[in-house]
């Protein structure tokens, strides 16, 4: 049977129809399925910038389960992490802690990749309470596993931890401030230096020495004593370091010097040398030659001796001795984490002692001093900044027999020599002289030996702490009266040569102001010259090493009638240049000096008072107990 065309033209289109409707509805669920899949990435987008934003899902409710049981107790706010090594730290915080105190931590990105590639073996939690303490370091090898299995997710949250900045406020407006807060901090718990520097990367830009080279820094732990009995000195101080090393290597120490100052130095003259410089005229270089060693230092080495103003650290990025403090000595302080005894020698009266204190203590022999003049160099805020910087960082300081002023009346304080050590064989009476030093002179004169040291800038408007104008004019008249005496005036000679022109000497005139032994009284001491020199009493002071010093007490006033007295008694010049040597064997040899030294060490480190033989007595035993009570 024969179907015809129309018909079959006619069902063509209606099936033509009928798929048109079928695609047209196709065509309308796919549009829906697109505003669907749109809508949902557009909310997963949304979810993922609001889990990486830290707004509904806080990094701590990732984190802190893995630390501890939370207890019922708020999930903390914060949590910072830093490494050394093979450790991780961490401290929990609340965000105002970690901004109004100037913490901060290493990126989550850091701490993950650590993780993953096995750089980490430990990670220790502490808990930082209000008041700035912390509790102590517990295990949780279990967060390690957790970290490495879901790194992507922790990287995220421990970022959102670190990105919380310490106020820059805080760091950038008042850095006296921020000194005071977090030297504060530092002293009160050591184990936040980490996090603290770590703050001021965030705040500041840059991380501080030691901490910006962190594969050079110590471990967390390392033995609270090394195994053999150390010491590291550190700067120049003319040759006391060097003797006193020699003295503590004879009894068995390691004892080492090392100096940070450029070879090239007009320094160097006063300088006898040093086991170990880091010096390098690369910068970059030098800080990474400081940072080797500096990692080596807490594990070898039970004590430290520094001198310098403005020298409390080993990086000189740390360095300052300004009006006011503002640069944290992070090296000292991490030292300090470690238990090193830190100890200090003054340079003179500028160091850790008020200049009004030193005036009224000494009677106004600062009238007498071209620094007075100076502000820059002497003023009550400098000076004060120094005092606090000693105070942050020292256990003990050494005043080798300088002026005691209230400031240096504590139970840190050692009086007597304990630094100022001479090689007895170096400094001996019978020294032989080099053809090269010998001092031309008649057979039957005098010769008399004064030095002064950077002469030139000692001396202005009649101001002069050495006297040296009196010792001329007091020369001179004696010649003109027909005295055989000659004056050998010694200025900015190298130190190594010194000795071999005050032992020609037949009287060694020193300073007539300052009033206490100076390092050529102490010089000519051993070498048994008799020395003439101002030699002063404090109020009250009974201090035996100032009254068994056998030296003329002299001043501008009295040194022409002093000095020829002396000329004229040759007797009285023999007796004394015996005197001379015995006090300066029993004072200053670097035998006796380095038994001192140990015996400081032992006594700092048992919590007595510094001074072994307590020469500041009951002032001494009233700090001890009000420390106590304060404890």
């Amino acid at each position: 049977m024969t179907t015809n065309p129309f018909t079959l033209m006619r069902r063509a289109r209606q099936w033509k129809d009928s798929v048109r409707a079928d695609l047209s509805g196709l065509k309308a669920e796919l549009d829906v399925l697109r505003d669907e899949l749109t809508s949902a990435q557009t909310r997963i987008a949304e979810l993922e910038a609001q889990r990486r934003a830290d707004v509904r899902v806080p990094p701590g409710h990732i984190v802190w389960p893995l630390l501890t049981a939370p207890n019922n107790e708020a999930w903390p706010d914060r949590i910072l992490i830093v490494r050394r090594g093979k450790t991780l730290r961490a401290i929990t915080a609340s965000q105002e802690q970690v901004q109004a105190l100037g913490l901060g931590g290493w990126s989550g990105d850091s701490i993950v990749d650590a993780i993953v590639a096995g750089q980490v073996t430990e990670f220790e939690l502490a808990v930082l309470a209000a008041d700035g303490t912390l509790g102590p370091w517990t295990a949780r090898p279990a967060v390690l596993k957790h970290i490495a299995t879901e790194p992507t997710l922790f990287r995220d949250a421990l970022n959102a931890h670190a990105g919380v900045a310490a106020d820059s406020q805080l760091v950038a407006s008042d850095s006296e401030h921020a000194f005071e807060m977090t030297a504060r901090l530092l002293k009160q718990t050591p184990d936040l230096v980490d996090f603290l520097a770590a703050g001021r990367k965030t705040a500041a830009g840059s991380v501080p020495a030691p901490f910006a080279l962190p594969e050079y820094l110590p471990d967390f732990r390392i033995p609270a004593q090394p195994r053999r009995r150390s010491a590291l000195f550190l700067h120049h101080s003319y040759y006391h370091f060097n003797n006193l090393a020699e003295g503590l290597k004879e009894r068995g120490w390691d004892a080492m010097t090392v100096s940070l100052e450029n070879p090239a130095s007009p320094q160097q003259q006063f300088f006898h040398g040093e086991d170990l410089s880091l010096f390098h005229a690369d910068p970059t270089q030098m800080q990474r030659q400081v940072a080797q060693f500096f990692k080596s230092v807490p594990e070898r080495f039970e004590a430290m001796h520094f001198y310098g103003m403005g020298a409390a650290a080993l990086f000189s990025d740390n360095m300052e001795a300004g009006q006011k403090n503002t640069k944290i000595p992070w090296d000292f302080m991490e030292l300090r984490r470690h238990n090193l005894i830190i100890g200090n020698m003054p340079s003179g009266c500028i160091e850790g002692a008020l200049p009004s204190s030193f005036f009224e203590v000494t009677d106004g022999v600062c009238s007498h001093c071209v620094w007075q003049l100076r502000p820059d160099i002497c003023s009550e805020d400098r000076n004060a900044a120094w005092l606090a910087r000693l105070d942050l960082v020292c256990d003990w300081v050494g005043l080798e027999g300088d002026w005691v002023t209230p400031e240096r009346k504590t139970p840190r304080h050692v009086f007597g020599p304990a630094v100022t050590a001479l090689s007895k064989d170096r400094w001996r009476p019978d020294l032989e002289v080099p053809d090269a030093f010998w001092i031309a002179r008649a057979p039957d004169e005098l010769l008399v030996y004064h030095a002064v040291g950077n002469y030139e800038s000692r001396r202005d408007q009649g101001r002069d702490i050495k006297g040296t104008g009196a010792v001329l004019a007091a020369i001179d008249r004696l010649k003109a009266e027909g005295c055989p005496i000659r004056l050998f005036f010694a200025t900015d000679l190298p130190s190594r040569d010194v000795r071999y022109y005050q032992v020609q000497a037949d009287i060694v005139v020193d300073q007539l102001n300052y009033g206490r032994l100076g390092a050529n009284a102490r010089e000519s001491l051993m070498l048994g010259r008799p020395v003439i020199t101002s030699l002063k009493h404090g109020r009250g002071e009974k201090l035996p090493y100032l009254a068994e010093a056998p030296v003329q007490h002299a001043d501008e006033a009295t040194i022409y009638g002093e000095l020829k007295a002396l000329v004229n008694d040759p007797e009285r010049r023999r007796r004394m240049s015996e005197l001379s040597r015995a006090f300066a064997l029993k004072w200053h040899t670097q035998e006796v000096c380095a038994a001192r030294f140990e015996t400081i060490i032992d006594r700092v480190r048992a919590g007595l008072p510094a001074d072994p033989d307590n020469a500041l007595g009951d002032v001494v035993r009233t700090e001890m107990l009000k420390k106590h009570a304060h404890a």
